[in-house]
């Protein structure tokens, strides 16, 4: 069964290497950079691969000194070294050498269980280690341990178990400037072909004359803003628990991809990114029925309507969890609206278009509880450095303490400064919708 442990870990290092080497040859082969999305697999299976060859170590090193201690040798009893302590009353169990359990492991002065296999195998050669004797024991019988044997302290796993309250990266999604500068400035055009102002078309008679039409740009510029997280680890935790390190890098990621998603949707642009609800041209979206809280197939039909031609083909639908319910239900006749699609997308599609579900979305039944949005209309840049990572221990040196240092540059902002005007009709055009409050 070990054996066979061993290998599925094996092969699972040779699965995460063969999907990064992948990743990089078909950009390679494209000669370009890699893509955010494609990044972030190759940092994931970066975490992964550390943390399975920690746990493939730990298991190998097991079998090992298991193995060792299966052989036959000749056993010495070493005479037990003079003890300050009291004679141990009859019939109860002593604790010699110290306490039974160190102050600061907790399992009698060993830093791993792989240590305490070491000590028990130098002690069939005759090389007692005094931490072996803070095990229980029966009637003082200091060398031997209880019944010919040690207890066996609490063991450590290789692994590292989370409870993943993560959610996916929002930044992908708005289509970001990868940039090595600390600001990224485009030249943006917000007239429509219909409109009175900018370049638009128009129909002249024979030998006619062309009016002059010139553009009317505008620049919009994102800053960058720096987000990370510094995270002290005590060195006995890094050698506890060997996995560790791996599991605080890929779990600090995370914790930036989170706080850059929440500053995505509702950021105010102070020292961080000007998020989706706080844009000059959002559009929101009247209910299409009063009386009913609940979500119709006609808002969905009505928000969609409202995002320009060209955008809609890449638009997603973006919702707080507690939306979900409210849309598995909705059906045009007898036909279902939403299409589950577990495999491509957790909580599928609307209208053939995907849902991505934020926790730092509003509460159900409030403006930003569900919003449809295009990257076209956002503009997003991603320091190219990615996300930077760093050990030191000079800050906590005097307490034994590593210090993880992870943080990366993030920017962005709305782009238009507002809604566009139909051709025909009263209502607006935009690229961020949001559903209007439900009563």
């Amino acid at each position: 069964m070990a054996n066979d442990t061993i290998l599925r870990l094996e092969a699972k290092l040779a699965e995460l290497l063969e999907d990064s080497q992948k990743i990089q040859n078909q950009a390679d082969a494209e000669g370009r950079d890699l893509t955010p999305e494609e990044l972030a697999k190759i940092q994931a299976n970066t975490a992964a691969f550390k943390t399975t060859k920690s746990d493939l170590e730990a298991r190998k090193e097991l079998e090992a000194q298991a193995a060792a201690m299966a052989q036959p040798r000749p056993r010495q009893i070493a005479s037990p070294e003079p003890s300050a302590t009291a004679a141990p009353v009859a019939g109860t169990p002593s604790f010699t050498g110290g306490t039974r359990a160190d102050a600061k492991h907790g399992m009698f002065g060993f830093k791993s269980s792989s240590e305490w296999l070491g000590a028990v195998k130098a002690h069939a050669f005759g090389r007692t280690d005094q931490r072996l004797m803070n095990a229980v024991t029966t009637y003082g019988a200091e060398g031997i341990g209880a019944d010919g044997g040690f207890m066996v302290p609490p063991d450590f796993s290789a692994a590292v178990s989370k409870i993943v309250m993560g959610e996916g990266s929002l930044l992908g999604r708005l289509n970001p400037i990868v940039t090595a500068s600390n600001q990224v400035t485009v030249t943006v055009d917000e007239t429509s072909p219909w409109g009175t102002t900018g370049i638009y078309a128009e129909w002249m008679g024979e030998a006619g004359a062309f009016n002059a039409r010139k553009p009317s740009f505008k620049q919009v510029t994102a800053q960058l803003y720096k987000v990370g997280a510094l995270v002290p680890l005590s060195e006995e935790l890094m050698q506890d628990a060997p996995a560790i390190q791996s599991y605080i890098t890929a779990k600090t990621a995370d914790a930036i991809g989170s706080k850059v998603n929440e500053a995505l949707i509702n950021g105010d642009g102070l020292g961080k990114p000007l998020g989706l609800l706080k844009a000059p041209a959002l559009i929101t979206q009247t209910k299409s029925a009063s009386g009913s809280t609940a979500i119709a197939a006609a808002d969905v039909g009505n928000m969609l309507s409202r995002m320009p031609p060209s955008s809609a083909g890449g638009a997603f639908w973006l919702a707080h969890s507690t939306v979900l319910p409210k849309l598995w239900t909705l059906t045009l006749g007898q036909m279902p609206v939403y299409q589950p699609n577990w495999k491509d997308s957790p909580y599928g599609g609307l209208l053939s278009k995907e849902v991505v579900v934020s926790e730092y979305c509003q509460d159900y039944n409030t403006v930003g509880d569900f919003m449809l949005v295009s990257g076209d209309g956002y503009l997003a840049a991603v320091k190219s450095a990615g996300v930077q990572t760093a050990v030191s221990l000079h800050f906590y040196f005097d307490q034994a303490v590593q210090a993880f240092r992870a943080y990366t540059r993030v920017g962005g902002m709305p782009i238009a400064s507002a809604a566009t005007a139909r051709k025909n009709g009263s209502s607006t055009l935009g690229h961020i919708i949001a559903l209007g409050v439900r009563s």
